[in-house]
């Protein structure tokens, strides 16, 4: 019987490595495994981030006007970029800092 895993318990390390900071998924298995002794398959991670919404297709971004106008707003009022990620985080939007320099 294949091992169940609470991915809740470390969703947000994952948006952080995965989003935030961009990892690859190789280096978040290596890292989650190391750090935490969580260990299930690339198939796995890539069901779950699916699952979440997770995603680095910079074109689907670009489709989301109600992002790219959260974007404009907040480049408006001169926050920084780590601000801007957090406050989209906040409002359900998971980027990384390369994808808000693409908007």
């Amino acid at each position: 019987m294949p091992k169940v895993y609470d991915w809740e318990l470390y969703k947000e390390k994952l948006v952080d490595l995965y989003l935030i900071q961009n990892a690859t998924l190789t280096t978040i298995i290596a890292q989650m495994e190391e750090s935490y002794k969580f260990k299930p398959s690339l198939r796995a991670y890539r069901n779950k981030f699916s699952e979440w919404g997770f995603t680095k297709d910079q074109l689907s971004l670009h489709k989301d006007q109600a992002l790219v106008t959260k974007v404009k707003d907040l480049w408006a009022r001169n926050m920084s970029s780590a601000n801007i990620l957090c406050c989209l985080s906040l409002d359900g939007w998971q980027i990384s800092a390369g994808q808000l320099r693409n908007l």
